[in-house]
Parts: structure tokens; sequence; C-alpha cells
């Protein structure tokens, strides 16, 4: 009977490993579903935010358009609208900083890097020298 318990302990014991086993192994893929989830939420975010950007520069396209008309309204003797004119040139600097805040957002913002002989701003995805003394950046 000793070895019938003895067998029956390591029985008790291997399932009791299984049973562990089993909820680590949930824990896991519970985890992972949450994570799996979570990063599919986070790429639904930021193809919202670039739909967002891709209108507000739809919007910036459309504004200049009516900027040139009227420009060449006047040009050709039209109506001179400078008020009209003024509103939409803040309009376009309102939709742009939109967009540079959209783009923070997703990761998309261009790095602005400062030339460290002549201080000249550069985007630094566009060049590897500065444009005004050559420098290597």
């Amino acid at each position: 009977m000793n070895d019938m318990n003895g067998i029956s302990g390591k029985l008790y014991a291997l399932l009791d490993s299984v049973k562990k086993g089993a909820e680590s192994a949930g824990e896991t893929a519970s985890n992972a579903a949450y994570m799996a989830g979570k990063k599919g939420e986070d790429i639904y975010n930021v193809v919202k935010l670039n739909f967002k950007i891709a209108e507000l520069k739809n919007d910036v396209d459309n504004a200049l358009t009516e900027i040139g008309k009227m420009v060449y309204q006047t040009h050709i003797g039209g109506d001179d609208n400078q008020e009209i004119l003024l509103e939409k040139l803040r309009e376009i600097d309102s939709l742009h900083a939109e967009i540079a805040e959209l783009e923070i957002k997703t990761g998309k913002a261009e790095k602005i890097i400062t030339c460290p002989v002549c201080g000249s701003e550069i985007q630094a995805s566009d060049h590897a020298y500065c444009g005004q003394c050559g420098t290597k950046l």
C-alpha cells in the first residue's frame, strides 16, 4: 500500500505541476491577447491621425488655391481683398500648426537640428551637410 501512496503522491505532484503550467500558459496567452489588442488599438489611432493629417493638408491646398485666385483677381484689376487674404493666411498657419501637432503624436514630426558651426536650423532627414557653411552634420 505504501507503494500506492508513493505513486499517488508523485501523480498528484505531476498533476499539480501540469496545472501550474497550464495556468501560466493561460496567463501568458491572456497577456499576449491583451498586448495584441493594445497594439491594434495603437495602430488604429495612428491611422485615424494620419487620415486627419491628410484632411488638413487637403484643406491647406484648398486655401492656397483660393489665395492664388484672389491674388490673380487683384492682378487683373479685381477687388483688393486684403482682409480676406490675411484671414486665409492665418487659417493656413493654424492648419500647419495642427498638422505639426498631429505629426508629433504619430512620430512623423520632422527633426530639426542646429549646425554646430553657423547655427542654421536644418531638417535632419534631408541633409548630411549644412547648406549654409558645408559642415558635416
